[in-house]
């Protein structure tokens, strides 16, 4: 499930995915979404598998970029860097940076999401992991012993899709052959 939260502060909007979660923490995610610092808590006491979608995609200046920068450095040991849905320059300045980290520290894992908001982008790009059940490929992916694969459709062909949803309801909602129309 992909979450949107806020850092309390500055109102900095963060989309985090959660993995293998229950209604329950479901519910629960919803009480602590408006504050990232009550979620992040709320994720560690629960040993929630998370992590931090398209990192810069909402960044807007609210407080320094090193400052935003560990702090999600601080809370998240896995981080989306292959964004099906974003421009590879975006994926790729997430996924430098994190070798970066991955290089002074160790523990990160990398993960790819499709961010499909249409079909278009389903499984373009996606996380690889050795794993017979679902639990153990979330378990390799707590490890960071997975990778990414695959290649983003970026924003034109994103917005296309788009455009072609709204023109294909239109159609079917309203009559074309009416001549009134």
């Amino acid at each position: 499930e992909e979450v949107e939260t806020w850092f309390p502060d500055t109102r900095q909007r963060i989309h985090v995915n959660v993995f293998g979660i229950d209604e329950g923490q479901h519910r629960e995610i919803q009480r602590f979404r408006a504050n990232i610092y009550e979620l992040h808590g709320y994720l560690r006491q629960e040993k929630i598998l998370a992590s931090a979608n398209h990192m810069f995609q909402n960044y807007r200046m609210r407080n320094s970029p090193r400052q935003y920068f560990e702090e999600m450095l601080r809370m998240f040991d896995v981080f989306e860097v292959k964004n099906g849905a974003m421009a590879s320059q975006h994926n790729r300045l997430i996924e430098d940076l994190m070798a970066v980290v991955q290089e002074k520290r160790g523990a990160v894992s990398l993960v790819a999401g499709s961010d499909a908001h249409t079909l278009s982008p389903l499984a373009r790009v996606y996380t690889v992991a050795e794993a017979e059940t679902p639990a153990q490929f979330l378990e390799r992916v707590r490890e960071g012993t997975c990778f990414v694969w695959g290649s983003e459709m970026g924003f034109r062909v994103l917005l296309s899709d788009v455009y072609r949803m709204v023109f294909r309801y239109y159609g079917s909602v309203l009559d074309w052959k009416n001549p009134d129309f």
